[in-house]
């Protein structure tokens, strides 16, 4: 099953340092109808959000989360489009309605970076889009690339950087930040798998006969199963490479019909399947597996294991359900970073805090009892903008992000009441 990872390029190419503004018109990507959880495990914050009072302790953490989400270097033409690592991976899962508008290819959820249109180096003159994954559990899922051929994640996050997005190296401190905030993404909860990965009482009879099949020795695998390589207990993976026949052709440095196990867990948010995008259901990839090494199984035995596979793959909360201000805070936050020492007198980190945050606060939903305040907000944070852009001292600056995180925190708290008032 292929919950392909050679897209992570997407969510690690990002050099903050490395490219100067384009002054194009955006064309921003569409976003899916609905947006997946964000689920963050528990290390030094809150996994709803940051907490105010300790984002000093998560500030590796923060810079991440920034880095993730600014649309700053990816290279030239992501960054004059707006696309940021959260473009393609929304909050972490793989964006299914992604795509370039006018640009191959054009199916939603698949892209492909060996082209011209990122990088000129980097095109093969082949038509090759890949699978955007997911970055769920990523901290579980080495080697990366679709067919494994990096074993680091520091690696092959740099090697993104410069080879398909034209982007300057990530300095070290950048690129430690991204690669320890891709880390605590999380597998979301999944009620119908115990601690072990078996399915509990509420899983359906044709699921459980599924799970029976999943493990059964297959002549066609070489007396291996499905669980073989699947390995439940080890998130559904075996940290492998496999040949297996799929007519591609090898990416530079790696092999020919190579791929690396891919987690089952999470395959409802994860259509198309295959490192291609090939199959858009899992019978179609039950059908393959079946086809391509003679399993010989009935129809009921298909049935089942497609019964097996959506409840391994589902999530108990697929959906973004923080409040309102939650989400508005978690950027927000950043300005957090234009206090500290991470940062230091970077204007460029600046101009792209400013710019996030603005872009929230215009997001945010209208109500005419707050239009004044928000306009006083809007305006703190041109000021704030236009003096660090204007090479002014940025020392006696400082206090003001925090300020006017306080600020913004409020507000987005009280616009939430209103709204929730309103009902």
């Amino acid at each position: 099953m292929r919950r392909s990872t050679s897209f992570l390029a997407a969510a690690l190419g990002l050099s903050l340092l490395g490219a100067a503004p384009i002054d194009a018109p955006p064309t921003a990507p569409p976003k899916p109808s609905v947006e997946p959880a964000r689920l963050l495990r528990t290390l030094a914050h809150d996994p709803a959000g940051y907490n105010p009072e300790r984002v000093q302790i998560a500030t590796d953490l923060l810079l991440g989360d920034f880095l993730f989400h600014a649309p700053s270097t990816l290279g030239p033409r992501a960054q004059a489009l707006g696309i940021s690592c959260n473009s393609c991976h929304t909050n972490g899962a793989g964006n299914r309605a992604f795509v370039i508008p006018g640009e191959k290819p054009t199916h939603p959820g698949l892209v492909d970076v060996s082209t011209d249109f990122f990088r000129k180096e980097s095109d093969d003159h082949r038509d090759n889009p890949i699978d955007i994954p997911s970055l769920r559990g990523v901290r579980y899922t080495a080697p990366f690339g679709h067919d494994g051929r990096t074993a680091s994640l520091y690696d092959f996050a740099q090697s993104v950087v410069v080879n398909e997005f034209a982007g300057a190296p990530l300095n070290w401190i950048e690129l430690a930040s991204l690669v320890i905030y891709m880390r605590d993404f999380d597998f979301l909860p999944n009620a119908n798998l115990d601690a072990q990965s078996r399915l509990t009482p509420r899983t359906s009879a044709a699921a459980r006969r599924g799970e029976l099949a999943f493990k059964k020795p297959r002549e066609g695998f070489d007396g291996r199963s499905c669980a073989s390589c699947h390995v439940p207990s080890s998130f559904f993976r075996d940290g492998q490479v496999h040949r297996i026949p799929v007519a591609t052709q090898a990416a530079p440095g790696g092999f020919e019909d190579a791929f690396e196990t891919p987690t089952l867990l999470g395959l409802g948010e994860t259509a198309p399947y295959f490192h291609d995008g090939r199959f858009a259901t899992l019978a179609e990839v039950v059908a393959f597996f079946d086809t391509t090494f003679g399993l010989k199984l009935a129809p009921a035995e298909r049935a089942d294991l497609v019964a097996y596979l959506d409840a391994v793959g589902s999530a108990d909360a697929p959906e973004d359900a923080r409040p309102l201000a939650q989400k508005l805070d978690a950027t927000w936050v950043y300005l957090e970073l234009l206090g500290g020492s991470v940062v230091k007198d970077d204007r460029r980190v600046w101009a792209s805090v400013v710019a996030l945050c603005t872009e929230a606060l215009d997001g945010a939903p209208r109500r005419p009892a707050y239009d004044d305040r928000r306009l006083r907000l809007r305006d703190r944070l041109a000021a704030l903008g236009s003096r660090a852009k204007s090479g002014a001292n940025l020392e006696p600056l400082r206090a003001e992000p925090r300020a006017l995180h306080t600020d913004l925190l409020r507000y987005g708290a009280d616009l939430q009441g209103a709204i929730a008032a309103e009902h």
